[in-house]
């Protein structure tokens, strides 16, 4: 119909939005900050695999059904799985997303996002040895989280200006986009736990942030 026609370019126009202000932008910030000899040849091929790995994201969503997290999850749990076998820690997943609600594809791609900055962040700053995901729903709500049993960090990282500081800036900007609550603790390793509504409770710009030490 004219409706559902209208609403899928309204969410293409969105997603094409988000990859000029997000993805694009940071290229551009890049290209500048190698231009003047900012970054290590360590720091640039860490960004580099950032952005690729952000590109098979969006590639993944935008290439699988609109509303179906569980297949792009299943996507993303494919080549991660891929990535990093043979590495110092096992994942362990738990996905279970038969009869989930639908969502839009620029929800799923920021939920992904948000699931990818906290498994980077795992691996590269935990010194854990397993790392679970886990993916449901009840109640009607969305529900993902990355929980490593590494060392952990200080709450008061929240805000540094560190890598790590900055990928937990990126988790809750994400979140706040698309109205999600966002749990950080750090008992025994760190959790990042969302929970996402697609029915609005938590609107957009109105997220709630938790964090338990």
């Amino acid at each position: 119909s004219r409706g559902v026609s209208g609403a899928q370019e309204a969410e293409r126009r969105r997603l094409m939005r988000e990859m000029h202000d997000g993805f694009g932008c940071e290229l551009v910030s890049a290209r500048i900050a190698v231009e003047r000899g900012n970054l290590s040849q360590a720091e640039i091929a860490a960004f580099l695999s950032k952005c690729i790995a952000d590109l098979h994201l969006i590639i993944n969503v935008t290439g699988t059904e609109a509303g179906n997290l569980a297949e792009a999850i299943a996507d993303w749990r494919y080549r991660v799985s891929r990535q990093l076998a043979g590495g110092p820690f096992r994942l362990v997943w738990d996905v279970n997303l038969a009869g989930a609600p639908k969502i839009t594809q620029r929800a799923a791609l920021q939920i992904l996002r948000i699931a990818q900055e906290a498994l980077f962040n795992a691996t590269r700053h935990s010194g854990a040895s397993e790392i679970r995901i886990r993916a449901g729903h009840a109640d009607g709500a969305i529900n993902l989280t990355v929980a490593d049993n590494g060392a952990g960090f200080s709450p008061d990282r929240l805000s540094g200006s560190g890598n790590r500081g900055k990928g937990l800036a990126s988790m809750r900007a994400r979140a706040r986009d698309i109205g999600a609550s966002l749990d950080f603790g750090f008992a025994g390793g760190c959790t990042v736990a969302l929970v996402y509504r697609p029915d609005g409770a938590l609107r957009d710009g109105l997220a709630e942030e938790r964090v338990s030490a």
